[in-house]
């Protein structure tokens, strides 16, 4: 199963915050412009999409670079896998001089205040290296809200939803 991911990985800074969203598109371009959709409807305004479409077939790429002229669309001759694609989305945008990047499986929409609140979060301690939002599934129920390593055997998976805890959580992952 494809697990939903949703990071925001922090470094210091002194003034407003450019963030860079970067998105992967793999032969899905529904999810994906919705995805972007929902990203272009942020309340933010310093931020730009950048969008690696990792070694698609069908086209999605191409026609998520027409349809989103204000993004950039980044094209892979292979599909990298999910961390190899990141990896290239993220290497763009820190060489873009952003201050944040935010990585989202194309299958995300996110809230329009969503950005908002990450950064106001992320400004508000400078400890906080990588920061998660709660996810919710499409039927609005918490999906995620903490990730759990057990370190004996290195086994990942999440903690069961609490929908009572609020504020800062400390997760594994």
């Amino acid at each position: 199963m494809l697990m939903p991911v949703t990071m925001f990985i922090h470094p210091l800074m002194d003034e407003s915050p450019k963030v860079s969203c970067v998105v992967l598109n793999w032969n899905n371009y529904e999810d994906t412009s919705n995805c972007i959709n929902s990203l272009i409807e942020q309340d933010y305004v310093n931020f730009d999409i950048i969008v690696v479409d990792n070694g698609s077939v069908d086209g999605s790429g191409t026609k998520l670079n027409q349809q989103f002229g204000s993004i950039n669309v980044v094209f892979n001759a292979t599909n990298l896998g999910f961390a190899g694609g990141m990896n290239r989305g993220i290497e763009i945008a820190l060489e873009n001089d952003t201050d944040y990047v935010w990585i989202l499986n194309n299958d995300i929409v996110v809230k329009p205040k969503s950005l908002c609140r990450l950064v106001d979060r992320m400004n508000s301690n400078v400890d906080i290296g990588v920061l998660s939002p709660k996810i919710l599934d499409f039927n609005n129920e918490l999906w995620f809200s903490k990730g759990v390593v057990n370190w004996w055997i290195g086994r990942v998976t999440h903690s069961e939803p609490d929908e009572s805890e609020e504020g800062l959580i400390d997760n594994d992952y």
